[in-house]
């Protein structure tokens, strides 16, 4: 074979070996985007998740505000939010320790829940909660701890199980002091947040992922200001007027593919507000090359 044949072949050899990605390390457009909006809940372009059944879904962002522990006396508060069944679990803690032994039994309504109960269906796919310091900066003080957790806990307290803030705060992946500016926690879908809920609520034991707070050593009766938003899938119900819209498969990957892709991107889940739009923007980037590169590789693989 002459030489030039040779090279030619090695040439086109390399230009395979770039173009036939594994699906594994790429992701197409649509999960890119989805990966996105996990990333920043606030303020991504709104898409719809990858979870099966998302054809003909319309999707929203809510928001809701409001300040916990502002009960007289109290130096600490508590709180878990399931955006699987949008319920918020509080309590305020009337303590000068973080050892003093409370039930959750606050139970509020979470972002467009007035809303989500005119719907036949919703899920939510993307959410965060922010913390901020109410009082004075004089008198700011005090330790939060921020987590994911598996809604089989939030059972155990809703069902009466004491306890406090420190036993809580062990329960967080992020701990510091109360923040100058805010704090921030991304929430992580667990496999059974796909599946949707029908009215207000939805309560399942577990496989559902929920956001942990947990406030302690505050100036008595302010303890922290919340903001919590979360995108919703949702279906609209007979009668309302509201057009279903044609149902599209637009990504074959699924929810494994999205958070793989965050996790290897960067810490994605605690404060990325300080680590500014860049990094989201950067995340965006890592994840949302598959466009050019996947179809080639399906094309090929076929």
């Amino acid at each position: 074979m002459p030489k030039g044949n040779k090279n030619k072949n090695r040439a086109s050899r390399r230009a395979r070996a770039r173009t036939v990605t594994p699906y594994r390390e790429t992701l197409d457009k649509m999960a890119g985007e989805y990966a996105a909006l996990l990333a920043d809940p606030c303020n991504a372009k709104l898409t719809t998740s990858v979870f099966p059944g998302a054809n003909g879904a319309f999707v929203g962002r809510f928001e809701t505000d409001y300040i916990i522990g502002n009960s007289a006396g109290a130096t600490g508060a508590a709180l878990v939010y399931t955006p699987g069944t949008n319920q918020v679990l509080n309590n305020s803690v009337e303590a000068t320790t973080d050892t003093t032994g409370f039930n959750l039994t606050g139970v509020t309504a979470g972002p467009g829940a007035s809303f989500l109960a005119t719907t036949s269906l919703w899920r939510p796919i993307a959410c965060c909660l922010e913390v901020y310091w109410p009082g004075t900066e004089l008198n700011r003080s005090g330790v939060i701890g921020l987590g994911l957790v598996d809604y089989g806990i939030v059972n155990d307290f809703s069902a009466g199980l004491a306890a406090t803030t420190a036993n809580l705060r062990s329960l967080c992946q992020h701990t510091e002091r109360m923040p100058t500016e805010k704090a921030t926690i991304n929430w992580r879908p667990g496999f059974e947040d796909g599946v949707g809920a029908s009215g207000v609520t939805l309560a399942i034991t577990g496989g559902r992922q929920s956001i942990l707070l947990s406030v302690a050593g505050t100036p008595a009766s302010v303890v922290a200001r919340i903001r919590i938003v979360t995108v919703f899938e949702w279906w609209p119900k007979a009668g309302t007027g509201f057009v279903s819209q044609v149902p599209q498969v637009r990504t074959t990957a699924t929810l494994n593919h999205v958070l793989a892709k965050l996790d290897a991107a960067g810490d994605w889940l605690f404060n990325t507000y300080k680590k500014s739009q860049p990094y989201i923007n950067g995340i965006a980037r890592a994840v949302n090359y598959g466009v050019k590169t996947l179809g080639p590789a399906l094309i090929a693989a076929a």
